[in-house]
């Protein structure tokens, strides 16, 4: 999934504009994690290539995306949505 495919994906379950944003050139240059990260994504290593229909054969409750933020997933993304900038990892 990209970043474009996210935001679409994003502002669609919220109703308004989630827009997506690459991390700039300089936040990359002064996180050497975030910057290896980043290129392991870019590269494809943690893009993956799962065949999703055999996972859904094996696991039938296995959503979409989509299908997620509009059932389970969807508490879940209105905390993130009212949580302005703060974010709690334990909830």
């Amino acid at each position: 999934m990209t970043g474009r495919q996210l935001e679409g994906l994003f502002s669609a379950a919220a109703g308004r504009p989630i827009p997506y944003s690459r991390f700039s050139d300089e936040v990359l240059a002064a996180s050497p994690f975030l910057h290896k990260l980043t290129g392991l994504v870019d590269d494809g290593r943690l893009a993956g290539h799962a065949d999703l229909d055999a996972l859904r054969q094996l696991h039938p409750q296995l959503h979409t995306f989509a299908g997620w933020l509009a059932g389970p997933g969807r508490p879940a993304f209105e905390r993130a949505l009212t949580s302005g900038a703060r974010w709690a990892f334990d909830r």
